[in-house]
């Protein structure tokens, strides 16, 4: 925008259009967990954005986006059931992308468990001291 003054040009003044995170993914891996064993990561890398730093938030399918985050490798447990993830990327004038979401499901598990007094080395279990 220039301002002219009796025909001259006076001072101008540039607007840009905001831009949002491009170029990147977000990949969300394992495509199939186990419940309570397995810990489910978006990871969002190649992003670019004119407005840095840039923050990373993550969303399992009907919940709320997490607070962002400078880490770009979001970190969910999930319970057993299918859902869809997704990530989004925000720079630092808050304009964001949303990564499409992809597929998980959570198969059931346990926790492995050691009897009391097992010896882990050879499989012997041993009674606990009564000293």
């Amino acid at each position: 925008v220039t301002l002219h003054v009796d025909g001259t040009a006076g001072p101008s003044l540039s607007l840009k259009a905001p831009s949002r995170p491009l170029g990147g993914t977000c990949v969300t891996t394992p495509q199939v967990a186990r419940e309570f064993l397995d810990t489910v990561t978006c990871l969002c890398e190649g992003w670019t954005a004119e407005e840095l730093p840039m923050s990373y938030s993550v969303r399992v399918e009907g919940g709320e986006w997490s607070s962002p985050s400078f880490r770009n490798d979001m970190r969910v447990w999930l319970l057993e059931g299918s859902f869809e993830v997704a990530g989004k990327v925000t720079d630092a004038a808050g304009s964001d992308t949303e990564a499409p979401s992809q597929g998980v499901t959570v198969v059931a598990g346990s926790a492995p468990s050691i009897a009391v007094g097992q010896n882990s080395s050879n499989g012997t279990a041993a009674a606990p001291s009564q000293d």
